[in-house]
């Protein structure tokens, strides 16, 4: 043990003695002679005494009041499983707190104290309850008393509860009317020894995962954690970064949504451990792969173990504080650097002015006007911010359950400036000639994205409030046909036929949902002036909705535009018309095309060049209800529609 540390750090030795690290070689499977050595992490086996006792000392007696908590609840308020687990947090909690304030890095008494803590709290209960009982089989006499002298100890007591609990009531334990049967009986077993069994499991897993936190010796402090979420497609990617330290790459990279319309997701957790507003200290990095599959890449590396649900492909990597100064350039959200990430908002005003002009003949008519604004700025760089709410509503937002606010310009703003310029300078007599373009819509034909990304909540609506409306058509037509009256009969089998008619028709119009939105928007989105292609196109038109692929992460009320894509691949280029801006995007300009795995989402991130512009986007569509039970799925759909994409864009095949 540890009395105390010095909190000066002149050598710049973290961590403690060197002792405490363990090495290893990371290889590259692709190259051989590709290699780096790394340290890990592994906790110094110390605590500070004069946090650690106190604390854990009151963390005794809060597993004994907690004991004592349950006891009271257990004749009215004792429901199997959700009462023990509810209290039973509060002991984990205190666990919590005896780790942390005691700063204790010692893993196995960490678990040997958890493990305590639960014990009182869970067999405390056991021994009140057992007093409790022979106190009122005393004083009530009768046949509890004669019952109770076979009781002489807490195992005894377990089993005796065992034997009288029915299930058929839905809270005490404790004797009732209902006789028991055997079914009651291997329930009471399952059920109390499953209640200990889950606490157990839960101080252990935690009281080993929080021990092993990674802590600075020197200012005695514990890490900040910042986890990100990229798409199982960039794991080589995100190794080769680690291998070559090239951590710039890393602000390129899409990352996914930390929780998004609660689906299950295919995602790599980068997890990285740093010291809070400290740039000269080593931060400390751990990767975790979730439904990924198995992974060629990684058995080349000789990293094993990664093609399970929730496992660790690195654990605790040291990232130097050099390279830590570099991920943090790249990484603007970490709380040592200056601002949040960006998001989008609304297009800037001065853009609106830009006209462009097309004739009825669609992409291939001749461009009339193309007009910058006179008081147009230089092509702007800046980025949108994400303002986050204080309180609890400001930790909702982080935590990606509520959308934060947005202030600053659109994200692709710089794009229709650099647009108008090159055709300002250029000059093509049609849209075919110009290149990659991103145009912003006139504010007269603009649609609003919000309400054409809920168009489907719309139509399911719609199926909702006819599947309503036919229960008590049902309900008559059944009174109708009970009826004596012959008339009433028929008139019950018209009725019902008709119910069942609609009822067929509701079903097919769920089904026909898609095509039905693939209509509408068709509709609505190519009737416009200067549309970029026609609704003939027929089965080459794809619906995506469009993201900026830097704040694919945040959480959003609505998709930062809804647009219909046309894969013209004859010329190697996807004409995209959306919301409230035109993409063109040439095959040439594409210089990153890759698929996205999320969850029951079907996506992919393209990033293309307009002159000196680089504009990234994230489109995605959702897939069918299949593909919600099995994300590999939507993986194996989600790559077929990246190769379909380099197909049409002239682009090399990747597997």
């Amino acid at each position: 043990m540890e009395s105390w540390n010095n909190f000066s750090n002149p050598a710049g030795n973290w961590q403690g003695d060197e002792q405490h690290m363990d090495t290893f070689v990371l290889y590259s499977g692709d190259d051989a002679s590709v290699s780096r050595e790394f340290k890990r992490f592994r906790p110094s086996g110390k605590i500070n005494p004069f946090r650690y006792i106190p604390a854990l000392a009151v963390g005794i007696v809060m597993a004994g009041l907690m004991a004592f908590v349950l006891l009271l609840a257990e004749d009215r308020f004792y429901y199997v499983f959700i009462t023990p687990f509810c209290l039973g947090l509060l002991v984990l909690l205190n666990n919590y707190i005896v780790i942390r304030l005691g700063h204790c890095r010692m893993p196995v008494l960490a678990v040997i104290v958890g493990m305590v803590l639960i014990a009182i709290y869970y067999i405390g209960y056991w021994q009140l309850s057992f007093r409790a009982y022979k106190s009122y089989a005393s004083q009530a006499g009768g046949q509890h008393a004669a019952e109770a002298e076979n009781v002489n100890n807490v195992w005894e007591y377990f089993n005796y509860r065992c034997s009288v609990v029915t299930f058929s009531d839905s809270s005490t334990p404790l004797p009732k009317d209902d006789e028991p049967d055997a079914a009651d009986r291997v329930f009471a077993y399952v059920f109390y020894g499953s209640e200990f069994l889950v606490l157990l499991g839960l101080g252990i897993v935690s009281s080993w995962n929080l021990s092993r936190r990674v802590f600075y010796e020197g200012p005695r402090r514990w890490s900040s954690k910042k986890d990100l979420y990229f798409s199982p497609g960039e794991l080589s990617t995100l190794l080769n970064i680690l291998l070559q330290d090239d951590w710039g790459r890393l602000a390129s990279l899409a990352r996914l949504p930390k929780l998004k319309q609660g689906e299950m997701t295919s995602k790599i957790t980068w997890q990285l451990e740093y010291l809070k507003n400290h740039i000269d200290a080593p931060a400390y990095l751990t990767l975790k792969g979730s439904n990924i599959g198995k992974n060629s890449k990684l058995e080349r590396m000789g990293i094993t173990k990664a093609g399970f649900f929730g496992k660790t492909i690195l654990r605790q990597v040291e990232i130097p504080a050099s390279s830590f100064g570099k991920i943090i350039q790249s990484l603007p959200e970490l709380k040592i650097s200056a601002s949040a990430p960006s998001t989008i908002s609304e297009p800037a005003s001065c853009l609106s002015s830009a006209v462009i002009n097309i004739t009825d003949g669609g992409l291939n008519g001749a461009v009339t006007e193309i007009e910058l604004p006179s008081d147009a700025t230089p092509v702007s760089t800046k980025s949108p911010q994400v303002v986050y709410s204080p309180g609890l509503k400001g930790r909702l937002e982080k935590f990606g359950l509520l959308p934060p606010r947005i202030e600053g310009p659109d994200f692709r703003q710089a794009a229709v400036q650099a647009s108008v310029q090159h055709l300002n300078q250029t000059r093509p007599e049609t849209l075919d000639a110009a290149g990659s373009l991103c145009l912003a819509i006139p504010e007269d034909y603009r649609l609003d994205a919000k309400k054409c990304a809920h168009f489907e909540f719309v139509l399911i609506g719609i199926f909702m409030l006819v599947l309503v409306a036919l229960v008590p058509i049902f309900f008559i037509g059944a009174s109708l046909l009970d009826s004596k009256v012959p008339i009433n009969k028929m008139l019950g089998t018209v009725v019902m036929c008709i119910a069942m008619f609609l009822f067929v028709l509701n079903i097919v119009f769920l089904c026909c949902a898609s095509k039905i939105k693939e209509r509408h928007f068709c509709k609505r989105f190519l009737s416009r002036p200067g549309a970029l292609f026609h609704r003939e196109a027929g089965k080459k038109i794809m619906m995506f909705f469009l993201e900026d692929l830097t704040t694919y992460h945040i959480n959003k009320k609505s998709p930062d535009d809804v647009c219909l894509c046309l894969l013209d691949n004859a010329n190697q280029r996807l004409l995209i018309e959306g919301c409230n801006h035109r993409y063109i995007i040439n095959g040439r300009d594409v210089t990153r095309l890759s698929g996205l795995e999320s969850g029951s989402k079907v996506s992919f991130e393209l990033i293309y060049h307009i002159a000196q512009i680089s504009l990234a986007l994230v489109f995605y569509r959702e897939s069918s209800g299949r593909y919600v039970l099995n994300p590999l799925l939507t993986m194996r759909n989600g790559k077929r529609l990246v190769r379909k994409l380099q197909n049409t864009l002239g682009l090399p095949q990747t597997s």
